[in-house]
């Protein structure tokens, strides 16, 4: 029986032994695009590649792949794209975002997930950036969650904001 990682369960999580005899049968099947007709292109990746279940040992990235630089080079060497998921919890700094860049091949997509308050869903307000967090009107500052609807006008909200 596969050993799970972390809190997933045997039914979705393979372990390690079953993720190493999956990766065997695809060999490198998703490290190029399919061209598909009409000139468009299929390209085959994961949701992320920091997520717990490929960086445990043994599941996809070789012994030593152990930095964040390593790992995504490693990764970009097998998939030709990735979703950021990170994106949706809080905006990268501009110099993460150029490193990603740099640890990749030209023709390698990111994938980029929408922050929350573009999708309608409220934000954690101590993820904002500094800059945007200080715009914000003290009584905003101060709660936990909140929303794009609820910002002022000045900062691309409606200005009306619903009280909670």
């Amino acid at each position: 029986m596969p050993v799970p990682v972390g809190d997933l369960d045997t039914a979705h999580d393979p372990g390690a032994a079953g993720a190493q005899k999956r990766s065997d049968l695809v060999g490198g099947a998703g490290a190029e695009p399919i061209e598909a007709p009409g000139g468009h292109e299929i390209r085959v990746g994961t949701a992320s590649w920091t997520d717990p279940t490929m960086t445990a040992a043994g599941v996809f990235y070789p012994s030593g792949a152990d930095t964040a630089e390593e790992r995504l080079a490693y990764y970009a060497s097998s998939f030709p794209v990735v979703e950021v998921d990170a994106t949706y919890y809080a905006l990268p700094a501009e110099r993460t975002a150029q490193l990603w860049a740099d640890r990749t091949p030209p023709d390698f997509t990111f994938d980029i997930k929408a922050h929350a308050l573009m999708t309608g869903q409220g934000t954690e307000t101590k993820r904002l950036p500094k800059a945007i967090r200080e715009a914000l009107p003290p009584e905003m500052q101060e709660k936990t969650r909140i929303y794009a609807k609820d910002f002022p006008a000045e900062l691309g909200g409606s200005g009306q904001a619903v009280p909670e």
